[in-house]
């Protein structure tokens, strides 16, 4: 037997998704368009095929979705409309269920409102809208950690969410300022008045290491950081002089209409 691995193949079945899924923006404004509005815009002036990033994130999440509800005997919630404003809940069990599929840890305790924001703030818009003080939201975390051993897991974490009538009252009321002001920036070409996205979305500063650790008293070289400090913490390198290393930052971009919005520049950073 031989096996190689063949990027072609993968290229090929990349296009025909890219293909398939199309670049033509929906018709109708979204709750989820709300959330980035500014990233709805592009989406619809300057409409692009998927990247393959996005694909395989879509088909993750959407793949682990319809699986969860499969197995559990429940269907996807049907599109709904309030206001001009299509949302579309992943269950609706007397309220609305937001299912999430993360490939990063879960939250400590205590720290969900931080760590789930991005989720949150989808599921607070669904009870707004649905006039529902109490939403469910369930995380599948692909790598879930045990702190003991350090095994990885995939493990389902539900939660019971409690949002105040202020709270959804005034989620209802910035749901409705930023649809208006979604289509008053479609209607005048101009995204500028929009809300930047959340940074992560935008992309994230990489530290790439261009020189790695170097002791010149064993003349031996280090592959981290941390390999480094631990020799010269041990009793071999106690003492011993440490070339640190020397690294340089690039940033990577996430999303592709990172050039047409120049986010950097409208925060005055280049």
């Amino acid at each position: 037997m031989e096996i190689k691995k063949d990027t072609s193949i993968s290229e090929w079945l990349m296009s025909e998704i890219r293909v398939n899924l199309g670049k033509e923006p929906r018709k109708h404004i979204h709750l989820s368009d709300l959330l980035s509005p500014r990233k709805a815009y592009f989406q619809r002036i300057t409409p692009k095929y998927a990247t393959d990033e996005e694909i395989m994130y879509w088909t993750t999440g959407r793949g682990h979705e319809d699986a969860l509800l499969y197995a559990s005997g429940y269907e996807h919630g049907e599109v709904r409309d309030w206001n001009g404003i299509f949302y579309t809940p992943d269950l609706f069990q007397s309220l609305p269920v937001e299912i999430k599929t993360r490939r990063r840890y879960l939250a400590k305790e205590g720290e969900e409102i931080n760590t789930y924001g991005h989720y949150l703030k989808q599921l607070k818009g669904y009870c707004a809208i649905t006039k529902k003080q109490k939403g469910w939201l369930w995380v599948w975390c692909l790598v879930s950690k045990d702190d003991a051993s350090g095994k990885t897991k995939p493990e389902l974490v539900c939660y019971s969410v409690d949002f105040t009538a202020e709270e959804l009252e005034g989620e209802r009321e910035r749901l409705t300022k930023t649809k208006e002001a979604l289509e008053e920036a479609l209607r005048n070409n101009d995204h500028k008045p929009l809300p930047l996205c959340p940074n992560w979305m935008c992309g994230k500063e990489l530290k790439i290491m261009e020189t790695k650790p170097y002791c010149e008293t064993c003349k031996k070289e280090f592959e981290t950081e941390w390999g480094s400090e631990k020799h010269l913490n041990s009793k071999t390198g106690n003492g011993h002089t440490m070339k640190p290393a020397t690294f340089r930052t690039e940033y990577d971009i996430a999303c592709k209409y990172f050039s047409e919005c120049e986010p950097f520049k409208e925060n005055g950073v280049i």
